[in-house]
């Protein structure tokens, strides 16, 4: 998530931040051609990447999700139903939007700076 960030992550945020910028640059000139550009951006999502690669156990994702203002961890279907939104026609006038699906972690942001 580009609002996140801490020591040792600049790489990463920039990358976040670049494809939000590049989502609303590319809606602007799509546009004219009814083309939508969105971006979808995740929080924490149980996967086995984050899992086994990550490293992170289920104790990690309770305390986790302990913090959270919806008080679970997402699945990868949270994300699928926020994606299948932005491609149907209920979303036919959105475009250039990031889309968080991430329990609310971004709006606590300023309360809970430390997760």
């Amino acid at each position: 998530m580009a609002e996140w960030t801490q020591s040792g992550c600049s790489s990463y945020t920039m990358a976040k931040a670049a494809i939000q910028k590049l989502a609303k640059t590319a809606a602007v000139e799509f546009g004219p051609s009814q083309i939508r550009v969105n971006v979808v951006q995740p929080g924490w999502i149980d996967t086995p990447g984050e899992r086994e690669k990550g490293g992170f156990t289920q104790t990690d994702f309770d305390q986790i999700a302990d913090v959270l203002p919806l008080r679970r961890i997402g699945t990868p279907a949270d994300v699928g139903d926020a994606v299948a939104f932005l491609c149907s026609e209920a979303a036919k006038y959105v475009t250039g939007s990031v889309l968080n699906v991430d329990g609310g972690y971004t709006a606590s942001l300023s309360l809970k700076p430390n997760l």
